[in-house]
């Protein structure tokens, strides 16, 4: 859909925040604290941006925008060509970080411009009464986004800051703070691939339902950042019974059709539903842009769903 550029302001340094708005003045789609937009630049350039704004207020979406150092088109065109007035193509929201319904309390860790999804989860459980807990890492106050509103936070003691002026040695001790499972509690983290990393291999004891992570960025690397941070599972065949290991860096899609079994693919991306499977057993971790949460509770997108369980049965 089409939206206007109503708004852009720095936030930090080389950060941009953007308010889009539809075009006729009416409310745009809703959309839950944790869900991106596509953004399309270009027939060839579609960048993901973490919605950040106020998830009660339909009239205007918001995403905030680093300037990559190495941009491929997404963060220097937002930044060098955007403005005020623009008409863009934007998709719907989709969310694969959600908030859990079920914990006691949140934990979360954000890493330089992945605080983006975060802002928004901490109104929303803050507005619920809830508990939290956040760590946000950066290397210094000026390249801090949303400085003064996580002052509030801050003073009531639910934040903690950290600087360390790109030396790892000096910011938050990751594997300390994860170390032990805390009832209750789930783990929410976002930001750059060492933060990523360091992340996931410290809290590999958690409970996979119980860890949330949501990759951003449009470097050449994500996809390996990606297989970094999946674990593998096993996925079971209901007809045959076959079972088959799925690796961090395959698809389940890959790994059938590796065994001989006829998987239909196209976009692979989980865009265009070709691949779309029912599912009897297992919980799923979908990371697809087109089945709704209705959807979701029978398929699955086998070109791109990993799972939180240790095995998933396909109907296939």
């Amino acid at each position: 859909m089409l939206v206007r550029v109503v708004q852009t302001r720095i936030v930090a340094e080389d950060i941009m925040l953007v308010q889009l708005t539809s075009l006729d003045g009416s409310i745009l789609p809703e959309w839950a604290a944790g869900a991106h937009i596509d953004l399309l630049i270009s027939d060839k350039i579609v960048r993901k941006y973490s919605l950040c704004g106020n998830s009660s207020d339909r009239t205007c979406y918001e995403i905030a925008v680093l300037r990559e150092q190495n941009s491929r088109g997404g963060s220097e065109y937002v930044h060098a060509r955007l403005k005020v007035g623009d008409e863009i193509e934007i998709s719907r929201p989709f969310n694969h970080f959600k908030l859990s319904t079920s914990s006691d309390r949140h934990l979360f860790l954000a890493g330089g411009i992945g605080i983006t999804p975060i802002i928004s989860m901490i109104r929303q459980v803050s507005s619920s009464g809830k508990q939290f807990d956040l760590h946000y890492c950066t290397r210094n106050p000026a390249r801090t986004a949303f400085l003064s509103e996580l002052g509030s936070y801050r003073d009531a003691g639910a934040i903690e800051l950290h600087f360390d002026e790109g030396d790892p040695a000096k910011g938050l001790d990751i594997r300390s703070l994860l170390r032990e499972v805390p009832e209750g509690v789930d783990l929410y983290y976002c930001g750059p691939p060492g933060f990523m990393r360091a992340i996931k291999e410290a809290s590999s004891h958690w409970p996979a339902d119980r860890v949330h992570f949501e990759l951003f960025g449009p470097s050449g690397n994500s996809s390996q950042v990606a297989a970094d941070l999946n674990r593998s599972f096993h996925v079971k065949v209901l007809s045959s019974g076959a079972e088959f290991e799925v690796p961090p860096n395959k698809s389940i899609a890959e790994v059938l059709i590796e065994n001989g079994i006829d998987v239909q693919l196209s976009c692979r991306e989980g865009y265009c539903g070709t691949c779309m499977t029912p599912y009897v057993g297992g919980q799923p971790d979908h990371r697809d842009e087109l089945l709704d949460d209705e959807a979701r509770q029978d398929y699955v997108l086998l070109c791109c769903t990993r799972s939180k369980s240790d095995v998933l049965i396909i109907d296939i």
